[in-house]
């Protein structure tokens, strides 16, 4: 049962957990869209490997939401995931792989560990054991992304810099605006009634603290890459502008 009175406690928590789905959901086809990229079969394992895990981190949340006695909206097509996934189809239509990587592994990556933790603490026993156990494994996926991508960064620098300033722009940017504590003007296509936004404090949730948060575990995978300094400062700033 929810432990609280407050009626708006359930319609926060089941639109948090419809963005969660939706953005799981998002997962699964990134990296089924890779696949067809790769030129070799171990690659296809792990990426299948990736796509599974996404899986199961849907419906460990849907799991929550029944938990909860929640029905969560979904929506790919919103305002905000449209813009991820329209970038993303971009550099697959082109056959760019790495720049498939830098976007879900990396940019993606550090947006899902910095919003499930940001949801624990006012979160439910059950639902919190959920949230940590899928933190923890995006943060090791993270991981795992920041030391392939800097093996391709030695190998080819500048075009490493080029995709990184394209997912910053059609990625980062849009997950960084998203964030920010001010409603969203437009419906983001997942918050069932209204925007959502103004009750996240009901789950100890502070938006501009994750915002902030966001920029500075996004700016430091970018510095584990191997990115100069000056490029990462540069791309940071377009997005707290």
């Amino acid at each position: 049962m929810i432990e609280t009175t407050d009626p708006r406690y359930g319609g926060v928590y089941r639109d948090v957990i419809g963005h969660s789905v939706t953005g799981e959901a998002i997962g699964i086809e990134h990296y089924s869209r890779m696949i067809p990229l790769t030129k070799s079969i171990d690659e296809r394992l792990d990426l299948l490997e990736d796509a599974y895990r996404e899986k199961q981190h849907l419906l460990g949340m849907r799991e929550v939401a029944e938990q909860l006695g929640l029905t969560a909206n979904t929506d790919l097509d919103g305002y905000y995931w449209k813009q991820v996934r329209a970038a993303f189809q971009e550099r697959a239509e082109a056959g760019d792989i790495l720049g498939c990587y830098v976007m879900q592994d990396i940019v993606l990556e550090a947006f899902a560990v910095v919003m499930y933790e940001a949801v624990i603490p006012g979160s439910t026993p059950f639902a919190a054991g959920v949230l940590r156990g899928i933190a923890g494994e995006e943060r090791t996926h993270l991981a795992h992304g920041i030391r392939a991508l800097k093996s391709a960064y030695a190998e080819d620098p500048e075009g490493m810099r080029e995709r990184v300033a394209f997912a910053n722009d059609r990625v980062a940017r849009v997950l960084s605006e998203w964030t920010r504590p001010e409603q969203c003007g437009i419906s983001c296509g997942v918050c069932a009634t209204t925007c959502a936004k103004h009750d996240l404090p009901l789950i100890e949730v502070d938006l501009a603290s994750v915002q902030a948060r966001f920029i500075d575990d996004y700016g430091r995978a970018l510095r584990e890459i191997g990115l100069p300094a000056a490029d990462v400062f540069r791309w940071l700033s377009q997005l707290a502008a």
